[in-house]
């Protein structure tokens, strides 16, 4: 059986996270989406059907999968698989009928099995007119899961999915180990602690609501809390911090203070007080000391300042950058407000260096095709994608921040 994972236009409600990645590539319970897919249905190989700009930084993350490729997606019959799907529990594989057919979860398409002749027309391009034209026509039959149409949906999902992945993805031993000094809450079963992780004593961990995994290499602090159902990513390094349910930190993450239902894909620096919740944040995020934040979504290598605070709902771009306490509802990309309300473009130049600086702080070099992207987007090329509901325009911008 094979399955192919596509994006539709609505991966636009993700944004600004996903202007630098797949909707697939967006952390959820332990893992990227596209693991939720694989594991559910079982198939022998996984393709991604991704929009065109993503498509080198898909194959650079994926180089053993096709990507975009109309020869394998036309050659057998195939699970064509919504991105923004959340499967229910369970997993496959699952048995292909001879006729195509429609899977349908709150009146979207969550997969279908189609064979060749319907997916000769098959495209990034023209993705969204093929599943216009399957839906009404097509066989269906319905399924449960979740559609996801915004980060809300996927942060209200977290907290489940961390259980389900707890109980399908850890080993069954090695439950009950921690270090000495550690103050456990609730059942020794569901703590789980990688033994390369370092757990300082005088750190409380409660599973009474939900599971707590701490990954690889990640150090804890004393004086840490981590309420579950939460996941602190391999490598992330927490001072005095409290975190509460429903937070999957990925990896490399350093922080302090508040945590609280929150996704981050990795390498948020916020290594001191403030609060940060409901939130969806991506990677190599700088959040200064004393912050507030709240429902908000926060695109790849943005900066906010100490003592910021960001009005509910607020949307953050890529590589944005605010010098002020009080910030605007919506920042785009790859533009910058200095502490006296001015605002402008970020050059590419800076951008470039920016990265360069905040990945070497982890021993990380920044790969060809995720700069070219950069790139493209900075220079027009591509258009930086905002959700529909936090649309502002730039006169409204300017007046917030002055």
């Amino acid at each position: 059986m094979r399955l192919c994972i596509y994006e539709d236009l609505r991966t636009s409600g993700f944004g600004p996270l996903t202007l630098t990645r797949p909707v697939f590539d967006l952390l959820c319970g332990f893992g990227p989406i596209d693991s939720l897919h694989r594991r559910h249905f079982r198939p022998s190989t996984t393709g991604y059907l991704v929009r065109p700009e993503l498509a080198s930084v898909a194959r650079f993350r994926r180089p053993n999968a096709p990507v975009n490729d109309s020869s394998w997606l036309r050659s057998t019959t195939t699970i064509l698989s919504n991105s923004r799907w959340l499967p229910p529990a369970g997993t496959g594989p699952i048995a292909l009928p001879n006729e195509p057919l429609l899977a349908i979860c709150r009146d979207e398409i969550a997969y279908a099995i189609l064979t060749p002749e319907f997916l000769s027309a098959i495209s990034p391009l023209t993705l969204d007119d093929c599943l216009a034209d399957w839906y009404g026509t097509i066989p269906w039959k319905e399924v449960g899961g979740i559609v996801a149409r915004s980060p809300g949906d996927w942060l209200a999902h977290n907290p489940l999915q961390i259980e389900r992945d707890f109980d399908a993805v850890l080993p069954s031993d090695g439950w009950s180990r921690w270090p000495a000094g550690v103050s456990v809450l609730g059942p020794a079963d569901r703590v789980f602690i990688d033994p390369s992780a370092d757990v300082e004593p005088n750190v409380l961990i409660d599973a009474r609501q939900g599971p707590v995994v701490v990954a690889a290499k990640a150090r804890i602090a004393a004086f840490t809390r981590l309420d579950g159902p939460c996941v602190i990513g391999a490598g992330c390094v927490l001072e005095r911090a409290t975190i509460r349910g429903g937070t999957t930190l990925g990896p490399g993450c350093q922080v302090g203070g508040l945590i609280d239902g929150c996704i981050v894909q990795g390498f948020l620096d916020r290594p001191q007080d403030g609060s940060l919740m409901a939130s969806a944040i991506g990677e190599w995020v700088t959040i200064g000391p004393y912050g507030w934040v709240n429902g908000a979504v926060i695109g790849d290598q943005a900066r906010l300042a100490a003592g910021i605070n960001l009005p509910t709902k607020a949307v953050v771009g890529a590589f944005a950058s605010m010098n002020l306490d009080r910030a605007p509802r919506l920042m785009p990309s790859y533009e910058m407000i200095d502490a006296t309300g001015e605002v402008e473009p970020a050059l590419w130049s800076e951008i470039h260096a920016s990265v360069d600086a905040t990945l070497a702080r982890h021993d990380v070099r920044p790969t060809e095709p995720l700069v070219n992207l950069y790139r493209s987007i900075v220079t027009g090329k591509e258009s930086p994608r905002v959700p529909a509901w936090a649309k502002s325009d730039r006169e409204g911008i300017l007046r917030k921040a002055g």
